[in-house]
C-alpha cells in the first residue's frame, strides 16, 4: 500500500500535475522502454512490443480550487476545479500553493455564519465559501498566493476496516497504481506495443486524453478510472468488494462489445469478480479515445468508490487488486478486435 499512498498524497490538480508526474515516471520507469512527456502534460510511457498498438490511461489530475479574489483581511474565494460537491468542502483544511506549485502554507474553507458561531439557515453556495490562513492579503502576496494560485484538501490515505482504504484523489490516483502494477507484471510477458498513459486535466474536460490518443493513434484502448458505489441501501447496484466495474455505457459512449465481451469471458476463466455498471452520470477519458480520428475501439475497468465527488473517498483494495488481474490477464490475451 505504501505507492498507493504515495500517489494519493501527493499533490496534483488539473493544470499543475507536475509532482504527481515526476512521482509515476519514478516508479513506472524501471518497467518501460521509453518515456515522454507531451506538450499538454501528458506522461506517455512505452513498453515495446511487436503486436498491435494498446493504450491503456488513466488520468492523473485530481479535483482542487483556485483562488479567485484575495480581500484585504485575508479571505481567500476560490473557483471549484473539476466535480466537487460545495458542502463536503466545509470546515476542510487546505494545501495553499504558489505558482511554482510549492505548498507555502494551509487554509481552512469557512463561511459566515461558520466563522462566527451563527445560526446556518439555509446551505451555502460555493460563492459564499472561502479560505482562512490566518493573515492578510499583505502576508498572502509575499508567499506568493494571488489568483490562479492553486489549493488542494490534504487527507492522508488511512486504512479502515475489512479491507477499505480512505483518502483524497483516489479518482484517479487508484487508476494510476492500477498502471504502475500492471507495468510492472506485464515488464517480461507482455507481446503487444502498450503506452501507459497519464492523462491531464481530465476533471474539467478530458483535454489531456484528447491530444494524447491523436500522438499515438493506438489500435484498441481502455481507460482505466473510478465509478460512483451505489451501494448506501438496498438493493445495491455497484458495490465495494465485489470487483471492478466493467462501463457498459456512460453519458457519451457506448463501450466496444468485443472488448467487454473478451473481458467478461476473462474474468469468468479466471475467477475474478467483474461488476456491469451502465452509467448515468458523467465519462472518462474513453470517450476521447473512442471518437479519436477514425474512431479507436475503447472500454472502460473502473474501481467502486464512495463520496466520490468529494475531498475524501473510500475503496476496497480487493476492487483494486482484481483491477489488476483483469488487465493483465487481458494483457496476456489479447482481444481480436470486431466491428459491432
Amino acid at each position: 500500500m505504501d505507492l498507493l499512498q504515495q500517489l494519493v498524497n501527493a499533490l496534483g490538480p488539473s493544470g499543475n500535475e507536475t509532482h504527481i508526474r515526476n512521482v509515476i515516471m519514478h516508479e513506472i520507469k524501471p518497467y518501460v522502454d521509453e518515456m515522454t512527456i507531451d506538450k499538454m502534460g501528458n506522461l506517455i510511457c512505452r513498453k515495446k512490443g511487436t503486436g498491435s498498438k494498446v493504450m491503456l490511461a488513466a488520468h492523473m489530475d485530481e479535483i482542487g480550487l483556485m483562488v479567485k479574489e484575495v480581500r484585504e483581511n485575508g479571505r481567500i474565494y476560490f473557483a471549484l476545479i473539476g466535480g466537487i460537491e460545495p458542502h463536503t468542502l466545509i470546515a476542510q483544511r487546505v494545501a495553499v500553493m504558489n505558482h511554482s506549485g510549492e505548498v507555502v502554507c494551509h487554509g481552512v474553507v469557512t463561511f459566515f455564519e461558520l466563522h462566527e458561531d451563527r445560526e446556518v439557515k439555509e446551505m451555502p453556495k460555493v460563492e459564499d465559501l472561502y479560505v482562512d490562513c490566518g493573515v492578510n492579503k499583505k502576508e498572502l502576496l509575499k508567499m506568493g498566493i494571488d489568483v490562479g494560485s492553486y489549493m488542494v484538501p490534504t487527507h492522508q490515505l488511512h486504512v479502515l476496516s475489512d479491507g477499505c482504504v480512505s483518502g483524497k484523489a483516489m479518482d484517479n490516483r487508484v487508476g494510476c497504481y492500477i498502471l504502475i502494477k500492471l507495468a510492472q507484471r506485464l515488464k517480461n510477458v507482455a507481446k503487444d506495443d502498450i503506452y501507459y498513459v497519464f492523462t491531464v486535466q481530465e476533471e474539467i474536460g478530458l483535454y489531456g486524453a484528447q491530444t494524447s490518443v491523436y500522438t499515438i493513434d493506438p489500435a484498441w484502448g481502455i481507460a482505466v478510472d473510478t465509478t460512483s458505489a451505489e451501494d448506501s441501501e438496498e438493493p445495491a447496484y455497484t458495490t465495494l468488494g465485489a470487483g471492478p466495474a466493467l462501463i457498459l455505457m456512460d453519458t457519451e459512449i457506448i463501450t466496444n462489445r468485443c472488448l467487454n465481451d473478451h473481458l467478461i469471458s476473462l474474468a469468468k476463466k479466471h475467477n475474478i469478480p467483474l461488476q456491469r455498471r451502465v452509467e448515468t452520470v458523467g465519462t472518462t477519458d474513453a470517450s476521447k479515445l473512442m471518437m479519436s480520428k477514425g474512431g479507436v475501439p475503447t472500454t472502460i475497468v473502473a474501481v467502486p468508490l464512495r463520496n466520490i465527488h468529494s475531498t475524501v473517498t473510500v475503496a476496497n483494495t480487493n476492487d483494486i487488486k482484481n483491477a489488476i488481474d483483469l488487465l493483465y490477464h487481458m494483457m496476456r490475451n489479447p482481444p481480436k478486435i470486431c466491428i459491432v
